[in-house]
């Protein structure tokens, strides 16, 4: 299961600061690949291509559009437990 959640952590005229979160109850990422997964073409275990599909591309394009706004990315994750990907923008 999925989830997104949106909150708004400030208002200023002509801009809101909005903290987005979203959740996955997946495999989790291990710790020594959390610093690479925001790379093109980079997946925390090359092996799980196969098994769940994918190119490493969705984490790059989410940050690409976070540093576009003035905004920051980043993920928690538990091995077997998922992960969540907090990150706020403007």
């Amino acid at each position: 299961m999925s989830a997104v959640a949106a909150t708004q952590v400030s208002r200023a005229p002509g801009a809101v600061r909005l903290k987005l979160a979203v959740r996955d109850e997946g495999i989790g990422i291990p710790a020594a690949a959390r610093e690479r997964i925001f790379g093109i073409f980079a997946q925390a275990d090359e092996t799980v291509t196969n098994r769940f599909g994918g190119t490493g591309l969705g984490l790059a394009i989410a940050k690409q559009i976070v540093d576009l706004m003035g905004g920051t990315i980043a993920v928690e994750s538990e091995i077997g437990a998922g992960s969540t990907s907090p990150s706020r923008s403007r």
